[in-house]
Order: C-alpha cells, then structure tokens, then sequence
C-alpha cells in the first residue's frame, strides 16, 4: 500500500504575523503556533491515515523556511511508514501554486483512490481498478457547510448524551505527535518513531 497527501498553495500578499486579520496573523507567528506544518497539515496527515487504515510508525521529515520571510515553516515534507509496513508522503505549502493543490490518494493491489481534500475543488473522488482505469465516485454533499461547526456540534451531542467522540482525544494528540515528530526529524535528519506514544 502506498499513500500521498498534498497541500501546496500561496499566500496572500501582506499575509504576516501583524496581519489585521487574526486568522492570517497566528499562522505568521511560530510564538502562536503557526507555520505551514501545525497550520493545516494535520489535515493531510489525518485524511491519509484513515485512507491507509494504519496509524504511522516512524516519520522522516525536512520542515523549513524557504520563501516568506516569517519565523515560521512555509514548506514541510514528510515520509512515512505505518505500522503495517505500507509507506506513505505528506507534503505542505505555502510557497508552491499547484492545479491539484489538495488532495489524498491511495494505491493498493486491488486499486486506488483519489479524495479531493476541499470542497470548493471540482473534482470530489474517484478510484480505479487494479488496471489503472480511473472513475469518478458520486458522492452526498455534506449536510452541513461549515465543516467545524459540524465537528462542534457532534462533540457537544456525543458529551450530552455520553456517546464517544467523533475525535477522540487520543486520536488528535497522536496528529500533533506526528507532526511533532516532523520537527524532530527535520532537525536530527533521522527517523522519528512513534511507538512511545501511549493512549
């Protein structure tokens, strides 16, 4: 099995960490967390963890500033392995346009699948068969437009009525794990592994 995320894209003239809007403003700052890896893709590394149904092992990764003149990462690429052996790509930008900018895809003996990772793309999912021949899936739009809105409301319903979380907790600390152990990587230039995390 083999996976790859993408996530490459540019930011808008003036975006900084003194910003007038505090939403560029955070991602500017690496004192507020920002940069292109903490920013959003954690939501590469999570879409490719669930397509690949393997959580990741060990994580080899060059995280840097190559471009904006921030204190912050604008580009980060990350080399996986899952425990199940198969291996997998992660790759973050904010310095690179790209005409398939966001997407997930995995590839297994019995076929593959692409997963658009936006919903203002056209293109939504496709798959193929093990000959390569690619179609494209139909899918139900989601009922509800603002996708955190969406991950709030079932949190909030799953604590009022004691169901588990749609995310758990284990699960979002073991996304910043990973990322954490990019940064690791990026500096020791060596594999991170990941079996020291406990639930």
């Amino acid at each position: 099995c083999l996976g790859r995320t993408s996530g490459l894209g540019l930011k808008p003239a003036g975006f900084g960490p003194d910003h007038q809007n505090p939403a560029f403003a955070w991602r500017a700052s690496r004192a507020a967390g920002g940069g292109c890896l903490n920013d959003t893709a954690y939501h590469e590394i999570y879409s490719l963890q669930a397509l690949m149904q393997s959580p990741v092992r060990y994580v080899e990764a060059r995280v840097r500033t190559i471009r904006l003149k921030l204190d912050v990462d604008d580009v980060a690429l990350l080399l996986c392995e899952h425990e199940n052996g198969a291996l997998s790509t992660v790759e973050r930008s904010w310095c690179a346009p790209s005409p398939n900018r966001l997407f997930c895809e995995v590839h297994t003996t019995q076929g593959s699948i692409w997963v658009n990772n936006r919903k203002d793309e056209t293109d939504g999912l496709k798959q193929s068969t093990p000959e390569g021949k690619w179609q494209r899936v139909n899918c139900a739009e989601p009922k509800v437009e603002n996708t955190h809105g969406a991950y709030f409301s079932a949190t909030f319903e799953a604590l009022a009525e004691g169901r588990e979380l749609p995310v758990t907790g284990y699960a979002g600390r073991r996304n910043l794990a990973i990322i954490e152990a990019a940064r690791a990587a990026s500096e020791s230039r060596c594999a991170v592994d990941l079996r020291e995390l406990k639930r």
